[in-house]
């Protein structure tokens, strides 16, 4: 609301059916494009907006998405007339990279980091092009520290943390005002039950 949108575009890369950063704007969207590599989670999706939202204009891809092909898949389903208002990065490995190479710029972007870093160290696993994340494995990801960073240089700001200590919400230089902007370090926690994750 304080972006002041009616009608969303998003962009979603790494979703599960249940369980995405977007579902709250499928009512209200416009234009909304889910990709993932998993071909189970994106047919179960298709099957679900079509059931649920079939007069939207929802477009949900397999797609194993790399530096390589990031920009043009998005070139691909929005013009540049387009202004994206959300995109999630959530792959469970190259996300510093994604964001890093990110080409468009949406209004607020939701990014995955590994809690397991720390609030003060800047690090991500080295990029590899077919990184896949093994279940329950700690090595993955980015640190919260070297997200904020990179996004600062890219001319985003840190505005919100999840609660389970997963996502980190920032929003672009020009709409800032209307948020409160946050200390990564400050605010930093980790779930309380490790172990869950």
């Amino acid at each position: 609301d304080k972006i002041g949108q009616k009608k969303i575009n998003f962009i979603e890369i790494g979703f599960d059916f249940y369980q995405n950063n977007s579902l709250n704007f499928l009512k209200k969207a416009n234009k909304g494009l889910f990709i993932d590599s998993s071909e189970e989670k994106v047919i179960k999706l298709k099957s679900i907006t079509k059931l649920f939202y079939p007069l939207k204009n929802i477009i949900v891809i397999k797609e194993y998405v790399n530096k390589d092909n990031l920009n043009s898949i998005i070139e691909k389903y929005f013009n540049k007339n387009q202004e994206i208002d959300f995109l999630s990065i959530d792959v469970d490995g190259n996300d510093y990279y994604l964001f890093e190479i990110l080409k468009v710029n949406p209004k607020v972007i939701c990014i995955e980091y590994n809690f397991r870093f720390g609030p003060d160290i800047k690090c991500s696993v080295p990029y590899d092009k077919n990184f896949v994340w093994e279940t329950g494995s700690p090595y993955f990801g980015a640190s919260l520290n070297s997200l904020c960073a990179l996004a600062k240089r890219k001319g985003y700001f840190l505005i919100a943390l999840e609660s389970s200590c997963v996502n980190a919400f920032f929003i672009r230089s020009d709409l800032k005002d209307k948020f409160e902007i946050i200390n990564n370090i400050k605010y930093f926690r980790t779930p309380k039950n490790v172990s869950d994750y």
